[in-house]
């Protein structure tokens, strides 16, 4: 019934919790649901959302859907590794494929702190070589 042996991988950046502590907000939630973060400011993608028909690029707070492709090549397939970049530069948001830019998204009131996340549901996902920089161009 799945197609790729996941639903979807989900790819989240910048998540926060701004009026307490995210991790304990977290603990007390009695699922991973995605509703329990719609209040929350994030950027997320799902990569082969609902049963792999489409990938999507939201921001939070709201589910506000910025990006939308239900083509093949931007679905999930069987058996395979990609090499997923998501990047936050002031104002712009991005999301990367094998190299190929898919989404960029100039936001007029950036999230610009945050945590990553991962999220997957019928899960055959693995997260390998995970890098993650912080650059500063000008000194603080």
């Amino acid at each position: 019934r799945f197609t790729a042996r996941v639903t979807d991988a989900i790819f989240i950046w910048m998540i926060d919790r701004p009026d307490g502590d995210l991790f304990e907000f977290m603990r007390s939630l009695p699922d991973a649901a995605l509703t329990h973060y719609i209040p929350i400011p994030l950027y997320w993608v799902d990569f082969g959302g609902t049963n792999n028909v489409t990938t999507r690029f939201r921001r939070n707070p709201g589910r506000r859907l910025i990006r939308q492709f239900t083509d093949r090549p931007r679905l999930l397939d069987r058996n395979r590794a990609y090499r997923i970049t998501t990047v936050q530069n002031d104002s712009i948001s991005e999301f990367w494929v094998d190299g190929k830019r898919w989404i960029q998204y100039h936001d007029p009131d950036p999230i610009t702190a945050g945590y990553i996340g991962f999220r997957a549901y019928v899960a055959d996902l693995t997260v390998q070589d995970l890098k993650v920089w912080r650059i500063r161009l000008t000194p603080e």
